[in-house]
């Protein structure tokens, strides 16, 4: 009995084999990528960025970024934090060590677990 099983089961297994080679083309098409290779990148700041939290009880209502600028200029900060975004635009700066601050949406300081920064110059 177990041996009619296994002949059948090896029958059916070899009957689908040329079902899978006729699903192949006889060339294989390729996709065509195109990109740059590496750019040159300078950062709008220098040193770190150092961050903290304007608060009102439990809820965050800013982000106070404290950055220094590489070269006078208009820059916007860009703080996502938690789940909300804030932008603010910086018209004209020094090149002093400064300290801004980007209103965000109130939201429970629990809710907030990671922070991103983006500052660029205009």
């Amino acid at each position: 009995m177990r041996t009619l099983l296994m002949i059948l089961m090896i029958a059916g297994m070899m009957s689908t084999v040329g079902v899978y080679a006729a699903g192949f083309g006889s060339t294989p098409t390729t996709k065509t990528l195109a990109g740059s290779g590496d750019e040159a990148v300078s950062a709008p700041n220098t040193g770190s960025v150092a961050l903290g939290y304007v608060t009102t009880g439990d809820v965050v209502t800013g982000v106070k970024v404290t950055w220094t600028p590489s070269s006078a200029g208009d820059y916007d900060i860009t703080v996502k934090a938690g789940g909300t975004t804030g932008t603010l635009n910086i018209p004209s700066s020094g090149t002093v060590a400064r300290t801004d601050t980007v209103t965000i949406s109130s939201t429970e300081a629990s809710a907030i677990t990671t922070a991103k920064v983006v500052i660029s110059q205009n």
